[in-house]
């Protein structure tokens, strides 16, 4: 005895609708495609036969009856497909993507807030233009903030450095007049003495006197370099101030109470180290992240006006737009970091010389260009970075040590002696 299957169930197709009304939706849509793909064709010049035409639209005023055979639902699917391969690559998505297909709605409310109501191409139009104007106001505040604290690190260090040197040359003039004096006084009689006496004050008076005009002149020099670093770090203090300020969490050594009890060159050395490692931070991660997003939006600002153009900008296009601009920082970063030769770091007030850390790759013009612009580049075209990356893997992996063959021994096994050989 086989068991009844309920009527509900009977009517009912795997994915749990009724099936007249889900071929009723599928019909509905269809034919309501069929219409866009009739008007895009239209507007895009293809000419379209007239029995297509003819077709599709017997089925729309038949289904709006109420009812359609077979051989019509056979008919209409086959002019579907060829109007379809027509248009490729414009797909329905892509149409439905670029056109408002919203009906405009009547009274003074709706005429504000029809400006508001545009197609989904337009409002991607709209963000991508908004994120690039951001990181391009953002990037350019960065960068000034940047160059305004560089330059005032190079010049505190530039005018140390003239400090120093201008200090050491004092100390050797001294030292030169101190030895020069100790030799006047040799083993003379006091009648030689006596006798040079008269001949030789007026040449000590002369180099005593030029002595200490080069003194002077180096002391003038050195009151104008301290005059000038001094602002120079009244400057910097406010520069550091302005991101210490940004860092609410942290307190900053200059916010606490100990930083005032601390020598005048104590303070001015913590400035100088905390400003020098805030410029580093800038230049090797913020600001390569910052190109390489302005070059991924440089790019899909470049190449969503030619989708839209050419009709086939659709969802899909927007998904991977948006995978682009979350590559573009990244790439930036590594960009900078694998691909670039230049010292983008700030001298230090102790050394003079600065630390590189930068893969040298000749065969590629990246290691020509400074880490920004690489960064920019690497935002801009993904693939590129890509497939240096892949081409450094292959030659690491590549260089596997030889191993080489073992050598047979190809000598002859001694003779036995004579005894063995009988």
């Amino acid at each position: 005895m086989t068991e009844e299957i309920p009527k509900d169930i009977q009517d009912k197709n795997p994915s749990g609708l009724p099936r007249n009304s889900d071929d009723k939706h599928i019909l509905r849509t269809a034919i309501a495609n069929s219409r866009l793909l009739i008007m895009a064709a239209a507007e895009r010049g293809h000419a379209i036969e007239e029995s297509v035409l003819r077709v599709i639209f017997d089925t729309d005023e038949a289904f709006q009856e109420g009812g359609l055979s077979n051989p019509q639902k056979i008919a209409f699917w086959q002019t579907y497909e060829q109007l379809s391969s027509l248009l490729d690559p414009i797909t329905i998505d892509s149409i439905r993507a670029t056109y408002n297909l919203q009906p405009d709605k009547e009274g003074f409310i709706w005429l504000f807030l029809g400006k508001l109501n545009i197609s989904f191409s337009q409002k991607c139009i709209f963000g991508y233009k908004l994120l690039s104007t951001l990181t391009l106001v953002a990037l350019i505040i960065l960068q000034v903030y940047w160059s305004i604290g560089h330059s005032l690190v190079r010049d505190i260090k530039i005018q140390s450095d003239e400090i120093f040197s201008l200090e050491k040359q004092i100390r050797s003039l001294e030292t030169e007049e101190s030895a020069k004096t100790k030799s006047t006084s040799t083993a003379l009689s006091i009648k030689e003495n006596i006798a040079k006496t008269i001949s030789s004050s007026t040449h000590k008076t002369l180099h005593r006197t030029t002595v200490e005009i080069e003194l002077g002149g180096i002391d003038s020099k050195l009151e104008e370099l301290f005059s000038w670093r001094e602002a120079n770090f009244g400057q910097l203090a406010n520069w550091n101030h302005l991101w210490g300020a940004a860092l609410i969490i942290k307190e900053q050594p200059w916010e606490r109470t100990s930083y005032q009890e601390l020598p005048k060159e104590s303070q001015q050395h913590i400035q100088f180290l905390s400003a020098l490692y805030v410029l580093n931070a800038i230049s090797q991660y913020f600001l390569p992240i910052l190109y390489g997003l302005l070059g991924a939006t440089f790019y899909v600002l470049r190449q969503l006006p030619r989708e839209i153009a050419n009709l086939t900008f659709s969802v899909n296009s927007q998904i991977e737009y948006s995978l682009r601009i979350t590559q573009g920082p990244l790439a930036g970063i590594m960009a900078s970091f694998l691909f670039s030769t230049d010292d983008t770091n700030v001298h230090s007030i102790v050394s003079e010389s600065a630390l590189t850390s930068a893969t040298n790759l000749e065969d590629y013009a990246f290691s020509h260009l400074g880490p920004l612009a690489t960064a920019f580049l690497a935002g801009y075209s993904v693939e590129l970075v890509f497939k240096a990356v892949d081409k450094v893997i292959s030659m690491v992996t590549s260089k596997s040590p030889t191993n080489k063959p073992e050598t047979k021994d190809t000598s002859k096994a001694s003779k036995p002696s004579s005894r063995y050989s009988k």
